[in-house]
């Protein structure tokens, strides 16, 4: 059995105080360049000049109305049911839809089913579809799941597929390559 191992010296506490406050300044600044950094290739890949000021959602400020999350949660229940058994899509579920909708509306939640480009601030991207055309790219191909609003502020952004460039099949001689390079 070893013998237990000497404590270490204890430093003054103002030394480890300038040490913690010299590591908490570094830690800061890498994170700030790489905050800077991020948004520089997020500005690259979306084409805004670094000059332009990031959009970011609000936060929804005090009170949402207490029925919303539930309501938006019985709306995702209610689209899942859509197709499964024949009368999941007949006149009583569409018209539980319209008044959930309707009890959203009135409480200042409107749902948010934008078009056109994808916003990484108003949409969330759950999948891709290729776009061999090349004119859809970073546009909406579909919604997943609509997103809401309340007052104009975001409480969930809508959940879309986007169009991506369409970089072409993969040559099936290129696939065995690989294959053959990982089984080594």
């Amino acid at each position: 059995m070893r013998p237990p191992t000497p404590p270490l010296p204890d430093r003054p506490p103002a030394v480890a105080h300038d040490s913690l406050a010299g590591l908490s300044a570094r830690c800061a600044a890498w994170l700030g360049a790489e905050r800077d950094r991020i948004e520089g290739e997020l500005r690259a890949a979306y084409g805004k000049p670094s000059g332009t000021a990031v959009t970011e959602p609000l936060l929804a400020p005090d009170p949402v109305p207490p029925a919303a999350a539930p309501l938006i949660e019985l709306l995702d229940r209610l689209a899942g049911l859509a197709g499964d058994p024949p009368t999941a899509d007949g006149p009583v579920l569409d018209r539980v839809r319209r008044g959930v909708v309707a009890a959203l509306t009135a409480s200042g939640v409107t749902p948010v089913e934008d078009t056109g480009t994808v916003d990484p601030a108003r949409h969330h991207v759950v999948a891709t579809r290729d776009d061999p055309s090349g004119l859809l790219s970073d546009r909406i191909a579909e919604t997943v799941r609509p997103g809401y609003l309340w007052r104009d502020v975001l409480l969930r952004p809508q959940e879309v597929v986007s169009y991506v460039p369409y970089v072409g099949p993969r040559t099936p001689r290129a696939e065995a390559e690989r294959g053959r390079r990982d089984a080594r």
